[in-house]
């Protein structure tokens, strides 16, 4: 069992992959108790299934397929997973993606929590009807935002991963295929809670989950400028990138 304890909220007992108790602090609002049950809570639930969880953001495509980015806090992956939902690609899982490796065939991803968190300047530039209709939460001084259309709520089957890099030195995005230990070290360095694994006893089990991934789904760099005037831009890019994959 893990004991976490957060600053000015509360107390959360994780036991065996089942079970989470939550004991929050006078006062608190149980949107911020949300908050942290879907993000640590879960986040240390799954690593006690052995399910694997990506610090990522996953959209539908096609079918029965889906495409994941990952990379640090403030990269922007709920900014391209919200701009690619407005496409009509619809939103799998914000911020966190759950890999199901059971089968050797493919992977599956879960469908998380059907919200999104935007920070103020991307809600003005893609959903302005935000800034009225809800509250900024100060814990994250972003948007928490939920909605039933354009949520897909049935797992998928991963197809690519790609790893986002900010690069403010040129306005032009790119896309460079990773390969062999770079593949690796990319999925290790972005688990969703990755300092937890050690002393939950799970580090080989992780390397060995971050290598099958490596070796069963496509994954590319994608450097970006952080400016939103680049956004439309470089999701044109993106979905041009994978629909010639997909077609090849």
């Amino acid at each position: 069992q893990v004991l976490l304890l957060i600053p000015k909220i509360g107390r959360f007992l994780i036991e065996k992959g089942k079970r989470i108790t939550i004991e929050p602090l006078p006062g608190v609002s149980e949107t911020h108790v949300r908050l942290y049950l879907l993000g640590y809570g879960f986040g240390t639930l799954l690593l006690q299934q052995s399910r694997f969880p990506l610090h990522a953001s996953v959209v539908a495509f096609g079918k029965n397929d889906c495409i994941a980015f990952f990379g640090p806090s403030g990269i922007g992956k709920s900014t391209l997973a919200k701009a690619l939902q407005q496409r009509g690609y619809p939103l799998l899982s914000d911020d966190l993606c759950v890999m199901d490796l059971q089968s050797s065939s493919a992977i599956q991803v879960f469908p998380g929590y059907p919200q999104i968190k935007l920070r103020e300047n991307v809600a003005v530039i893609l959903e302005k009807g935000i800034i009225t209709t809800h509250e900024m939460n100060e814990l994250d001084s972003k948007f928490h935002v939920q909605f039933r259309e354009g949520f897909c709520a049935k797992p998928r089957r991963l197809i690519q991963l790609f790893a986002l890099q900010q690069n403010d030195k040129s306005s032009e995005a790119s896309v460079t295929p990773l390969t062999g230990l770079d593949k690796v070290m990319a999925l290790v360095y972005n688990t969703y809670r990755l300092e937890m694994l050690k002393g939950m006893g799970l580090t080989s089990r992780h390397f060995e989950m971050c290598s099958q991934i490596a070796q069963q789904i496509p994954m590319f760099q994608v450097q970006r400028s952080s400016e939103l005037s680049s956004l439309q831009s470089f999701v044109d890019l993106i979905l041009k990138h994978i629909e010639q994959l997909t077609i090849s």
